[in-house]
């Protein structure tokens, strides 16, 4: 995790404005985000690849 994304917790939490539930679900929608960006262009760059053949 990068520094931002610590102060960003950080700071939403003594603030008191989100609970650490918030975070947890935040992370968890970011790594499912990532799953499927990562599977997109695992499928352009595939298709992209096989168009030059």
């Amino acid at each position: 995790m990068g520094v931002i994304t610590v102060l960003v917790f950080l700071s939403t939490v003594l603030i008191k404005q989100h609970l650490l539930i918030d975070m947890v679900g935040a992370l968890i929608v970011a790594e499912i985000g990532l799953v499927i960006s990562k599977f997109c262009v695992a499928k352009v760059y595939k298709n992209e690849m096989t168009d030059k053949l």
